[in-house]
């Protein structure tokens, strides 16, 4: 009988100092704000979701990157220069171009064509003026999926009404965008 407390009484010990180094490991003592984890390990965080969804089919691929890049904060700064997805994931913040941009490269590691993907603006009927997401087209769908910021799931585009396609950009012109940002960043 006196074990069996000792060990409860261990074990309960144990889980609460397992709790307190978790703990510590989220949160800045000097600022005392909470830390996504994504922040921490983005990079290898990133790399890791790409491996384990090579496999997956598309949708299931889309949902998954969506709610990864997902816990970034969203910026509202303009002006700067777009981040790689490995910036992106560093920062632990970044603008709706910025994360379309990362859902973008992460899906075509993941095996998604680039052709089947563009990084698009839109009118929402909610929001004032222009919002960045990804439009994926899994498979051989005509339709595709949005993969949005404003929300942890992914719909078809024909079930968010509210939406009003602004203009399309392709990997390519993603790409161009990238590359002059890099440039501006050398001088």
């Amino acid at each position: 009988m006196k074990f069996r407390i000792h060990f409860r009484l261990l074990c309960s010990i144990a889980i609460i100092a397992v709790i307190g180094i978790v703990a510590a490991g989220t949160v800045h003592a000097s600022s005392w704000r909470y830390e996504l984890p994504i922040e921490r390990d983005g990079v290898m965080l990133m790399d890791d979701l790409i491996y384990r969804v090579r496999l997956d089919d598309d949708i299931t691929k889309a949902k998954r990157v969506n709610r990864f890049f997902n816990q970034i904060l969203v910026s509202r700064e303009t002006g700067h220069a777009v981040q790689s997805p490995e910036e992106l994931v560093q920062a632990g913040r970044g603008s709706q171009l910025d994360i379309a941009v990362a859902k973008l490269f992460a899906l075509e590691a993941a095996g998604i064509p680039a052709h089947r993907m563009s990084v698009t603006r839109v009118r929402h009927h909610d929001l004032d003026g222009m919002h960045v997401l990804l439009l994926v087209y899994p498979g051989s769908s005509s339709e595709p999926i949005v993969l949005d910021t404003l929300t942890r799931e992914i719909q078809w585009l024909s079930d968010r009404p509210g939406l009003f396609v602004v203009d399309m950009m392709s990997h390519q012109d993603v790409s161009s965008i990238l590359n002059q940002s890099r440039q501006r960043l050398a001088w």
